[in-house]
């Protein structure tokens, strides 16, 4: 991000996409095995829009089915 908007603060880089309460959606896939989105990266992607003054209630995480989402290893 911080390459992206040329910046040296990340949370800087993500404030300039992203304004406080504005409802953020992230969408996964957790269908294609090796190549899905892995928790770890979404888990990253929140604290950094959560720094830049997204509220976590704003944030929602979303695939075809909430099976798809627990089996990908969200909760």
């Amino acid at each position: 991000m911080c390459s992206l908007f040329d910046c040296d603060n990340p949370v800087e880089a993500w404030q300039k996409v992203v304004n406080p309460g504005e409802v953020i959606g992230l969408k996964v896939n957790c269908l294609s095995g090796y190549g899905s989105t892995h928790p770890i990266l979404i888990d990253a992607i929140i604290e950094r829009l959560k720094e830049a003054g997204i509220r976590k209630h704003e944030i929602i995480i979303w695939d075809r089915l909430s099976t798809d989402l627990e089996d990908g290893g969200f909760k």
